[in-house]
């Protein structure tokens, strides 16, 4: 009955407020105002490094990783599960493009995606890179890789199994830039070659495997055989494939801790709609009894929140770049 009493106060145009509801008076609105302000400046103060990063780190693999499940279970596809090998082939490229200053995927030495795997003792029948550069939000990432066609293939793909993810901060245009490296694979134990039928014992031929061409395209998918280039040399630095594999768990904190951004629009969509409903019960309930000033105090609130949105998704995505 209280909280019924309350929303009619301050919702409802009626005799008992003077047809004026509170939400939409001045006090009510400078409060409204100063929380889209205080969450703004958090917001601004979060993407900008002012908090520690160790505590604030906003690309957070574990959500990055739920996110692209998310993606793949939409679309009726099993989840990927996280390998702890693919983990390192990641970070070792994600830490190769922070020390060099690059964003591309093949170094600046001419080394491939496949060189990754390898040096991981990541042994692939199928694998898949995805690049990212200069975002500050973990939705955003995978949001715009789904919204790329050769991006979203790599995610939406059948023929990967597994997942993993590698963060590293760097320099990048002599900016600072977080890098991102997503790698799918599919062991190659996993998939089973049909049984041959017998001939007759000749003497073995060696056949060099046909590496797979790098396309310009700006994903990679490559078949068993040509994860090595023929004459290169790379010793494993990782535990073989098939040692350990953990499922994300990005909890609560941790998915608002790396979404910034996505955090702020819905606080400010929802103060948003909070405020349409009031200004349209104001105007349609007594519609011959208006106060242009509430009118004013709402469509300022509307004006204010669309502002503050337009500038976020522009200065967050700016300088965002994927390949």
């Amino acid at each position: 009955m209280k909280v019924k009493k309350s929303l009619k106060k301050y919702f409802i145009p009626h005799q008992e407020n003077d047809h004026q509801p509170h939400i939409l008076r001045s006090k009510a609105v400078n409060v409204i105002a100063a929380v889209i302000i205080f969450c703004e400046l958090v917001f601004l103060f979060e993407i900008y490094g002012i908090f520690p990063k160790n505590f604030m780190a906003l690309i957070l693999p574990d959500v990055l990783i739920d996110e692209t499940n998310v993606s793949r279970s939409t679309n009726n596809l099993n989840t990927l599960k996280t390998s702890l090998v693919l983990n390192t082939a990641a970070q070792l490229k994600a830490d190769d493009m922070a020390a060099k200053g690059y964003f591309s995927h093949t170094s600046p030495e001419g080394l491939t995606p496949w060189h990754w795997f390898e040096l991981a003792g990541y042994r692939f029948s199928y694998a898949g890179e995805n690049l990212a550069v200069n975002f500050v939000d973990s939705k955003d990432v995978v949001d715009a890789w789904m919204n790329s066609p050769g991006h979203r293939a790599n995610i939406l793909s059948d023929y990967f199994t597994e997942i993993g993810i590698g963060v590293a901060d760097g320099k990048y245009n002599g900016q600072e830039a977080t890098f991102i490296v997503q790698m799918f694979g599919r062991p190659a134990a996993a998939v089973q070659t049909p049984p041959q039928p017998k001939t007759p014992q000749t003497t073995p031929v060696a056949v060099k495997p046909t590496p797979v061409p790098l396309e310009s395209s700006d994903t990679f998918v490559a078949v068993k055989g040509a994860e090595v280039e023929p004459g290169t040399s790379v010793t494993p630095i990782a535990t073989p494939i098939g040692d350990e594999q953990t499922e994300p768990r990005a909890a609560s904190l941790e998915k608002i801790i790396s979404q910034p951004k996505t955090t702020a629009v819905f606080i400010y969509v929802a103060l948003g709609l909070v405020v349409l409903v009031a200004l349209l019960l104001t105007i349609f309930i007594k519609i011959k009894i208006q106060y242009p000033r509430l009118i004013k105090n709402g469509v300022l609130l509307l004006i204010l929140i669309g502002v503050i949105l337009a500038i976020n998704q522009f200065i967050t995505l700016y300088h965002s770049q994927i390949i």
